[in-house]
């Protein structure tokens, strides 16, 4: 028998005892050393068939690159790189995991991979944080033009919340508001609690779900606050909270602020984002609760919450 590799006419011998015969090339080399009748580019012989020269034949005959999160694979002879997020090491942070970059230094790189959901936006058909759906109540006795109810949106207490005030805007402690500041994107409607005339406890409310994947949440409110006392006597409170199932409190309150918060004097400006908390809220992730917006206030030196452009925004991590 003639050695496997013995150059013959149309190539090399392939070394098979009792059916001999001149191929292309044989498989006479150890691992990825190249094989008679093979070259650098493709040094290895398959055998198996056609005698042929690839490559590789498996991921294990490709050589390494220089980055560590890189996987050798051999697909259709041919060898390449695949970025492998498992082979980098934890980040120890779900939202921000290492990945494969092969641009990287060392090939691993954290990623941010949460986005924004909004959960309750200023359009009507986005949660009606604008309150501009909203809809005269006919049980309002005796009739009040400017008194209506947000729809999608529940409240409780003796006074409608939800008030169009037209161009002369609503009267509060110091003066005339406006329901159209510039700085607001709203519209004709805004929500109006407080006051000496309605002491007690005020709710406004509306069911919201949290997307699964949910890691914190963004409360923005415009606000225009007015009294006349921001001593801490005057016991006038705004709170927004979020409830469970059974209308009971979640946590502290996502905001929590007072007449001490509120404007005196001739001052009646609405501040655009007035209210601006980012709260954890990973524990509430895929879970349907209530948003509450509550006041309570006494009877002495009157305060009134005017707030519009309720908007809850979820980070989520996916």
């Amino acid at each position: 028998m003639v050695a496997a590799g013995t150059p013959c006419a149309t190539g090399v011998c392939n070394g098979t005892a009792d059916a001999e015969k001149c191929v292309a090339c044989a498989d006479n080399a150890a691992g990825t050393a190249q094989d008679a009748g093979c070259n650098s580019a493709q040094p290895l012989c398959d055998a198996s068939s056609t005698p042929t020269c690839y490559e590789c034949l498996t991921g294990k005959d490709c050589a390494p690159d220089d980055v560590s999160c890189t996987v050798e694979t051999c697909n259709d002879h041919v060898c390449s790189h695949v970025a492998t997020d498992s082979q980098c090491p934890a980040s120890g942070d779900v939202c921000n995991p290492n990945k494969c970059d092969i641009a990287a230094p060392g090939g691993c790189k954290q990623v941010d991979i949460t986005s924004e959901s909004s959960i309750v936006g200023t359009a009507v058909d986005g949660g009606n944080g604008g309150f501009e759906d909203s809809v005269l109540d006919p049980s309002n006795t005796p009739p009040v033009a400017d008194t209506w109810g947000a729809n999608g949106w529940l409240e409780t207490g003796n006074y409608y919340i939800i008030y169009q005030c037209g161009s002369g805007g609503c009267t509060g402690s110091n003066g005339a508001t406006l329901p159209e500041p510039p700085i607001s994107v709203g519209g004709a409607f805004i929500a109006w609690t407080g006051s000496k005339f309605d002491s007690g406890e005020t709710e406004l409310y509306r069911a919201i779900s949290f997307p699964v994947g949910t890691t914190k949440v963004q409360l923005l409110v415009d606000t225009n606050f007015q009294t006349k006392s921001t001593a801490t006597t005057n016991h006038d409170y705004f709170e927004v909270r979020l409830l469970d199932s059974n209308l009971a409190q979640i946590g502290a309150p996502l905001a929590a602020l007072s007449n001490a918060n509120a404007q005196t004097g001739t001052a009646h400006a609405w501040t655009k984002d007035g209210i601006n908390v980012t709260r954890d809220a990973s524990a509430l992730a895929g879970k349907a609760v209530f948003l509450m917006i509550w006041t309570s206030v006494d009877t002495t030196l009157r305060s009134d919450f005017f707030f519009d452009n309720v908007r809850v925004i979820a980070t989520v991590c996916k």
